[in-house]
């Protein structure tokens, strides 16, 4: 196995959250966590009403095993399922508007005003306001 210098390996040393900058789009970022949050919170439900899963497995009809992957994040859980263990401890999932970071939101104004200007499917760099009126859009 070769060993590599730092050079070679732009990646190690990075905070998690700077290389997840890197390689994601701010929406799947966002998406991400919230998917984070949402398996989180089922847990602490769970915890709460002091269920084991094979308890939840019974009170839901969704079998221990599922609840397991479902609670690990290794597989894609189908929203009627996920309702079905929700419903089972008298919870439900709610709409609410995304907690944006300051960058999100500065990327889904540039995004904006590149759509507002017929500018589609591109990676945006900058968007800088040259006068009232007209704006400089960087690709």
């Amino acid at each position: 196995m070769k060993i590599m210098d730092k050079e070679e390996q732009p990646n190690i040393g990075l905070k998690w959250e700077d290389f997840e900058k890197k390689i994601f789009e701010p929406e799947e970022i966002a998406i991400n966590h919230a998917k984070a949050e949402l398996v989180v919170a089922v847990i602490e439900a769970r915890k709460k009403l002091e269920l084991t899963q094979q308890e939840l497995a019974e009170k839901s009809g969704v079998s221990q095993p599922v609840i397991a992957r479902m609670e690990s994040g290794v597989t894609r859980t189908q929203l009627d399922t996920m309702l079905k263990v929700l419903a089972s401890m008298d919870k439900t999932l709610a709409i609410v508007p995304l907690k944006k970071t300051k960058s999100e939101k500065e990327f889904v104004k540039r995004k904006s005003v590149a759509t507002r200007n017929g500018i589609k499917n591109t990676k945006l760099k900058s968007v800088k306001k040259v006068s009232s009126k007209k704006r400089k859009v960087t690709l």
